[in-house]
């Protein structure tokens, strides 16, 4: 019954309806206490037509009202849920790098390197995690070229991306696909959002065998 109602109308509109249904009973009641004795019998017939009317009007007025304080609880656990996604830092707990590590350790031998956002608070953390379950697949991280921070070092992006980026070479983008693709993947296995892109840029193409993992802003 509720879903048909809310179905029907929004309950703002039940909270309404219920409202003047209230004021017409509380006002028909009062109004045939007046009626003159000669006509008991139709005081008597609206007398109860408009009580049925008032009781009505709570019982949608209390609808409406219930189904907007659901609403606005709703609301505020989507709200909650986006806070807490927007303040816990990304990582990966000690099993889902266990899980990572397996998922790529078929492209043992891969070679990589890692670029952290400037500004993001946990993206230099997450760089550090991805380099320690990479060693653990057996990938290799190779030094980086020019300006490197952070420990591991990583190189700085000057427009980085939101989220996870696994760059490719675009000369070796086919051979690369699956390694860059598996891991991607299994970052989104995880709950860390992740993307592969083909780069043509003079500093992917200086080292095409290379992938770089970009740890931008949080999403």
């Amino acid at each position: 019954m509720t879903d048909l109602l809310l179905g029907m109308a929004s309950p703002e509109f039940w909270r309404g309806c219920g409202s003047a249904l209230v004021a017409l009973g509380v006002i028909g009641v009062a109004g045939v206490i007046f009626f003159p004795d000669a006509k008991r019998g139709l005081q008597k017939g609206l007398a109860f037509l408009f009580i049925a009317s008032l009781l009505a009007g709570l019982a949608l007025a209390r609808f409406g009202e219930t189904a907007l304080l659901a609403e606005a609880r709703e609301r505020a656990s989507v709200a909650e849920l986006e806070l807490t996604r927007l303040t816990t830092p990304r990582t990966l707990a000690p099993d889902a790098q266990q899980r990572v590590a397996a998922r790529v350790k078929a492209f043992a031998g891969q070679q990589f390197e890692g670029q952290v956002a400037a500004g993001s608070e946990d993206a230099q953390a997450l760089w550090a995690v991805l380099d320690k379950t990479l060693a653990a697949a057996q990938w290799v991280r190779v030094p980086q070229v020019g300006l490197a921070v952070g420990e591991p070092p990583a190189g700085v992006p000057l427009a980085p991306n939101s989220g996870v980026t696994v760059f490719v070479a675009a000369s070796r983008a086919n051979e690369l696909a699956a390694p860059a693709q598996a891991l991607a993947a299994a970052l989104m296995a995880e709950g860390i959002i992740a993307g592969v892109s083909a780069s043509a840029g003079p500093r992917m193409e200086q080292r095409p065998n290379v992938i770089a993992i970009e740890v931008g802003r949080k999403p």
